[in-house]
C-alpha cells in the first residue's frame, strides 16, 4: 500500500510539473487565459482553441497538453 501511495504523489507532483511548463510556454507567447480559474472545462476548451503562427510552436503545444493528460492519467489509474 505503502509504493501506491508513494507513486501517486509522485504522480501528483509530475501533474504540476506539466501544468506548470504548458502555463509557462503560454506565457512566454503572450497566451494568457481571460477568465479568472485555470483548469477548469472551460480553460480545457480555450486550450483547444490556442492557435501559434509557427507550426514548431503548436507542436510544442499540443507535446504539454499531451503530458498534463498523461500525468492526470497516471493518478487516476493509481487513485483506483
Amino acid at each position: 500500500m505503502r509504493d501506491l501511495v508513494r507513486a501517486r504523489a509522485t504522480a501528483m507532483r509530475v501533474a504540476g510539473k506539466a501544468r506548470q511548463h504548458l502555463q509557462g510556454f503560454l506565457l512566454r507567447h503572450g497566451q494568457v487565459y481571460p477568465g479568472k480559474k485555470g483548469w477548469t472545462g472551460a480553460y480545457r476548451r480555450w486550450l483547444a482553441l490556442v492557435r501559434f503562427t509557427y507550426p514548431a510552436q503548436q507542436i510544442v503545444l499540443q507535446d504539454y497538453i499531451d503530458a498534463v493528460a498523461d500525468a492526470e492519467a497516471r493518478i487516476e489509474r493509481l487513485t483506483g
